[in-house]
């Protein structure tokens, strides 16, 4: 099973790139405007992910102001801040209350671009899973010289792999976490390693550490050539599912149109973003709640990952000028056609935007992709069809 939680270590001082930090934590060190830690956050929200934690120490209150109680995609993200640093491993003694099952373990100051659903136990006995990568780096001393031997990891000379900052974990390793300072890398997974308690898997993936000032200097450049990709943007109601009568909220009304399904799981594959951008009145019309709409996406989202497939995410206007909801009645600038929601998107992600498009079946779709200089077109019967006729 796909563990529920994700968590990210983000309390490190960044001596190493201290003079960049301007008084920010090192995951709020920016790559092409925007948060590193956002960059992390993004990428695992496309997951199902219920919850993701994140530990944070130095000028920790910076990163609980931007995240703390905040929902991405569905995802509801949760800062909890050390009140005296106690290291990789120290720093996780404050979960041994709030998970109950497997979790994502990530260091806050790397990136890979790998899919987790790759990751997963064999060895029964086996407390950790680290997901390994080539050693291009041979100042950063954090668990080097790896090999994996019958799943199991090893330490060789010969070895070139290194720790990638990526652990699937078993809950009952928080059973040995202690309220000391300790580091994960150097103390706790050390020992597992001798005990064979640690499983291992090479992927070959796009790996970036920002905890140099050389890699720091050279981020925007890699992101740019790694992350940049094309979005599909679509209208949901009327284009993702059949639209019955305006507000599908119930998960007994939700049908997808034909192929989209499909359409979705091909533009993962093409490398695309994949996006929805919806009105929802009438959640500010009282029709239903906010919590409606987001247990309906939750369904749409579990479907979705059964079938390999994934929505990066999903924006929605709650507001009309005309709502009942007093906090939704406003003549807002994310209500299409007008295109906040699409700058939002924008601003998270590395998007082409000569190769995007968007889809829709109102005039306000069309005049938002205007506005945005998207390409544009009203949907057709077949959208897987008119998907593959557009990207080529």
């Amino acid at each position: 099973m796909f563990p529920e939680t994700a968590v990210i270590l983000a309390g490190g001082l960044g001596t190493r790139v201290k003079k960049y930090l301007k008084g920010y934590p090192k995951a709020l060190l920016k790559i092409e405007n925007k948060f590193f830690l956002e960059i992390l956050i993004r990428d695992l929200v496309k997951y199902n992910f219920k919850k993701i934690i994140i530990l944070s120490g130095y000028r920790g209150n910076k990163i609980s102001n931007l995240y703390n109680n905040k929902v991405i995609n569905f995802t509801k993200i949760e800062c909890i801040c050390e009140k005296k640093l106690m290291g990789t491993g120290g720093a996780l003694y404050v979960l041994k209350n709030k998970i109950k099952n497997n979790f994502f373990l990530l260091n806050g100051d790397t990136y890979c671009d790998v899919d987790l659903r790759k990751i997963f136990f064999k060895n029964k006995k086996s407390l950790i899973k680290i997901l390994l990568t080539k050693n291009n780096n041979k100042n950063n001393l954090k668990l080097n010289n790896l090999a994996i031997a019958n799943e199991l990891v090893t330490y060789s000379i010969k070895s070139n792999f290194m720790n990638a900052g990526i652990y699937l974990i078993k809950k009952e390793f928080l059973k040995i976490i202690q309220k000391t300072n300790s580091s994960l890398e150097k103390d706790i997974i050390p020992d597992l390693i001798k005990n064979n308690l640690v499983e291992g898997i090479y992927v070959n993936f796009f790996f970036y550490d920002i905890g140099t000032p050389k890699n720091l200097r050279n981020a925007n450049f890699f992101f740019n050539k790694y992350l940049l990709k094309p979005a599909a943007i679509f209208d949901r109601d009327g284009v993702i599912n059949h639209d019955k009568n305006g507000y599908t909220y119930k998960t007994t009304d939700f049908r997808f149109r034909k192929n989209v399904i499909k359409t979705i799981n091909f533009l993962n594959k093409k490398n695309y973003y994949v996006f929805i951008i919806t009105n929802q009145s009438g959640i500010g019309r009282g029709y239903y709640t906010l919590k409606d709409f987001y247990y309906l996406h939750n369904y749409v989202k579990r479907i979705l990952i059964n079938k390999s497939s994934f929505i990066h995410d999903v924006k929605f206007c709650p507001h009309h000028p005309k709502a009942k909801i007093k906090i939704y009645k406003k003549n807002c600038l994310c209500r299409k056609p007008n295109n906040l929601l699409f700058k939002e998107i924008l601003q998270s992600y590395f998007i082409n935007l000569d190769k995007s498009f968007m889809i829709g079946d109102h005039s306000s779709d069309e005049q938002m992709a205007i506005k945005s200089n998207l390409y544009f077109e009203y949907i057709d019967k077949d959208l897987y069809k008119q998907v593959r006729r557009i990207i080529n």
